[in-house]
C-alpha cells in the first residue's frame, strides 16, 4: 500500500501536533477531547498507510473512547424528579 513517492510521515506529525496539542487544553474537555480525537484518526489513517498494526489498534480504541465521552458530553443525563407526594 506503501506510495514509494509519497511521504507519509506528514500525516504522522500532524497526528502528533494534535494529541501533544490536546494535552495542552485545559477547562474544556470537549475541545480537548475533540482535538485528541482528530489525532487518534489521523494516527489511525497514518497507521493503514505505513501498515503497522501497533500504531493503529491502540488509535481505533482511542477513537472510540472519545466519541463515547464526546456522545456523553452532547447528550448529559436529565436528573429525574420525583412528583410531589401529598
Amino acid at each position: 500500500m506503501q506510495d514509494p513517492n509519497f511521504d507519509y510521515d506528514w500525516i504522522g506529525y500532524a497526528a502528533s501536533v494534535f494529541v501533544v496539542g490536546s494535552f495542552l487544553i485545559t477547562n474544556r474537555e470537549k475541545t480537548l477531547r475533540t482535538v485528541n480525537l482528530i489525532g487518534a484518526v489521523l494516527f489511525t489513517i497514518y497507521g493503514f498507510l505505513i501498515e503497522n498494526i501497533p500504531i493503529i489498534i491502540p488509535n481505533v480504541v482511542l477513537i472510540f473512547i472519545q466519541l463515547y465521552y464526546l456522545f456523553k458530553l452532547s447528550f448529559p443525563k436529565r436528573p429525574t424528579t420525583n412528583p410531589p407526594q401529598n
